[in-house]
Formats: C-alpha cells, structure tokens, sequence
C-alpha cells in the first residue's frame, strides 16, 4: 500500500497540463468565442447558438471484474471525494489483484475530476494495457482528450468505444454532444437516435438534452425541437437552456408571450458575466422584433 501511495505521490509531482488549442471534432482549430463589453462589443459577431453548449462528458464504468473483491470501501471513499480514502482503497484492491480494471479504472476518472489530467491518463494507459479494446476505457479516455482540447482525438476515442460496443450510452451521448458542440447537427442527431435505441433521452443530463434540442433545431426540425424545448423547459433550471429556448421562439415565431415568459425567466437567475452580455443582446432583439411588429 505505501509502495502505491508513494508511486501516486511521485506521478502528482510530476504530472502538469499544458494548455492545447481547442480542436473542431473534424480536426480544424475551433475559434473559442469571447463575450467583449463597451466599445468593443459591436465588433463582435452575433453568437452562434451552438456556442452556448457545455461539454459535460459521461462516464463509462467497468463491472466488477472479480467477485471476491470488495469494491465498496473504494465508491464510499469517491463519493465522500477524500482523496486519502481513494488511494487506500484503490490500493487494498490492487494488492490483491495487481491490475484490476475496475480500481484502475475508478481511480483514473476520480483524478480526471480533481483536475490532474497527467495522472488520469498515465492509470488509465496502465488499465490499457491490461485490456486494450475497452469500450469503457476509450470512452474516458476520450473524455480526457476533450478536458486536453483535442476533439479530433477524443472523437476517434468515442469511435472506437462504439466499435467494441455499438449500445455502449456513455460514447454515443459523448460523440454527439461533440457533433453538435461543434456544428455537424445531422451526425450529432443520429447519435442521439442511436442513443434513444438504449436510453430514454429524458434520462440524460439538462445539458446533452439541450445538445438534442438545438441539432434538432438548426438541422431544421423545427416542430421536433420545439417539442423537445418544451420538455426540457418543464424542469430545467440551466440559464443556458433559459437563453437557447428563448432565442429560438424569438427567432421562430416572434416575441410572443411564451418567448417573453422564458426570457424573463432567464433575467431573474444569477447570470455569469458572459450570460449577462448574451442576454443584453438578445433584450436588443427582442425590442427590434416588437417595433418591426407595430
């Protein structure tokens, strides 16, 4: 065990991330668009809608690769997020089978999530090398190529997740949300419907279901989308989702009392300082589409 804890304190020392220009999934720079205030903001472009899009990746997990190990202790210790409890229970698994899995596996997403990127890949190559064709392992390691900005390469890990396993959710929700991240909205929709095969969209996280919604949109399924807008409005809270329902009502059918509804309803929320100036320019389109309306 202290052999483990001394190895996992010796690769933290060492480990550093250096900051990548952020990829297109086709492998083109992406420009990373920047909300500018005063004088500056007239010269910004009008935002595409598709920039609003987070990238909240979902995790894949192996299944218990041995039933006499206790894995407990291990998912107790990350739910907790004690990091001395991880590595003691990651450690007590990997002294009885040196190279399991589902610890490797476990302890390398639990270092991904603290930020230590460098970590997270040198266990997750270790997991690698004891089954290179993981469905489950190229899913977050495509994960970890995104938090690196390499989509191109982080696309080619989700492929290649869905080649070992073509229902496998984690990699098709992952692939598309980076399709329609990155504009490709007739392949990101086709994921999604691959997806719905295996899991109810209703299931995913507020932010792949936006995804879903704006692909839907620009892809020109109006009607779809505006189903799928309407059922995520029902619970959603995400200010994001707040400005993309509003803009697309706005854009789609005017400034009616259902597109004033949702704006007004994005006002009131805590608003960061790049939302605040996306809806100050959205306000400004909704006052030209009333006096265009008179």
């Amino acid at each position: 065990m202290k052999l483990w804890l001394l190895v996992c304190c010796i690769i933290l020392a060492m480990a550093c991330s250096s900051k990548k220009k952020t990829e297109r999934a086709d492998g083109k720079a992406a420009g990373v668009s920047k909300s500018k205030s005063g004088a500056d903001a007239s010269d910004e472009k009008e935002l595409d809608i598709e920039d609003i899009l987070e990238s909240k990746p979902v995790e894949a997990h192996e299944g218990s690769q041995n039933g006499s190990v206790d894995y407990s202790k291990l998912k107790e210790a990350v739910q907790r997020d004690n990091a001395v409890e991880v590595l003691e229970a990651s450690s007590a698994i990997l002294s009885q089978k040196k190279e399991d899995i589902t610890a490797l596996n476990t302890l390398a997403m639990y270092h991904y999530k603290k930020g230590q990127i460098g970590i997270a890949k040198t266990i997750l190559q270790r997991a690698f090398k004891q089954r290179e064709d993981s469905p489950v392992l190229y899913n977050n390691l495509g994960i970890i190529l995104l938090r690196e900005g390499k989509t191109r390469d982080a696309t080619a890990a989700f492929k290649r997740a869905l080649k070992g396993d073509e229902k496998q959710a984690a990699a098709l929700a992952n692939l598309a949300g980076v399709y329609a991240k990155y504009g490709d909205f007739e392949k990101a929709i086709q994921q999604f419907e691959n997806l719905s095969q295996v899991s109810p969209i209703a299931d995913l996280s507020e932010e792949m279901r936006l995804a879903f919604s704006v692909a839907l949109w620009k892809a020109g399924r109006k009607d779809k989308a505006k189903t799928e807008f309407e059922e995520l409005y029902k619970v959603g809270k995400n200010t994001r989702m707040l400005f993309a329902y509003s803009v697309f009502l706005l854009d789609e059918f005017g400034a009616t009392d259902l597109a004033q509804e949702v704006f007004s309803r994005l006002k009131q929320e805590t608003l960061s300082r790049e939302m605040k100036t996306w809806v100050a320019g959205l306000e400004k389109k909704f006052s030209k589409k009333k006096d265009n309306a008179k």
